[in-house]
């Protein structure tokens, strides 16, 4: 999301609803903040913005939004479409996967969680 280029909550709304009607609420949706460079002097991303844009996301029905390019607990993360668990936790480089199961339902409440593969455990990168 560029400020004074696509950050207007009318572009962020049109983008959320064409994701929705074209390619579904599972498929993913991510929106990075902006960081000057180069030619391009305009101000960063605010953090307002991307958090606009990401509970307008979920307000609608989409499932999986993130946020990129910032920390953000809730932007990084992979909740549950039904329930709400926490799935995926990411910081920085090191995720782990405490509410999905082995065959890629939540653990809470069953709910297939639209996720290709299977989570990999590595007891070499933990964050706490």
């Amino acid at each position: 999301i560029i400020p004074n280029e696509n950050d207007s909550l009318a572009d962020i709304r049109n983008l959320i609803s064409w994701v929705l009607e074209n390619l579904g609420p599972n498929v993913p949706l991510h929106f990075s903040a902006y960081t000057p460079r180069y030619r391009m002097n305009n101000p960063s991303t605010s953090s307002k913005i991307l958090d606009f844009a990401w509970t307008e996301a979920k307000k609608v029905g989409l499932n999986y939004v993130y946020l990129g390019n910032v920390l953000s607990d809730k932007g990084s993360n992979t909740y549950c479409p039904n329930c709400g668990e926490l799935i995926i936790e990411r910081r920085g480089y090191y995720t782990k996967a405490p509410g999905l199961s082995s065959q890629n339902t939540c653990k809470k409440c069953g709910e297939k969680i639209s996720i290709v593969g299977e989570f990999a455990k590595s007891p070499h990168h933990s964050f706490f």
